[in-house]
């Protein structure tokens, strides 16, 4: 009777080892993706500052042209 009592002792011992290994291995993966995320989201952000700088950028060339070269254009015809 106490050797089946300290197997079952046992069994419940390792089921609960295999329960915390399982727990903190959830963590590992929960905070590797937490990590993952976090460095695509800073990823996404410099990639949307790099697309709006450039599309500033273009814009302006666009605005220059429009205004200046329009201007110049019309008044040496124009004169």
């Amino acid at each position: 009777m106490y050797i089946l009592r300290s197997k079952m002792v046992e069994g419940r011992f390792t089921h609960l080892q295999r329960l915390q290994e399982l727990r903190n291995i959830q963590e590992q993966i929960s905070r590797k993706r937490a990590q993952l995320n976090k460095e695509k989201d800073t990823q996404d952000k410099r990639m949307e500052e790099k697309r709006l700088e450039l599309q500033k950028k273009q814009s302006g060339y666009v605005f220059f042209y429009r205004h200046f070269c329009h201007q110049c254009f019309h008044t040496k015809i124009s004169g």
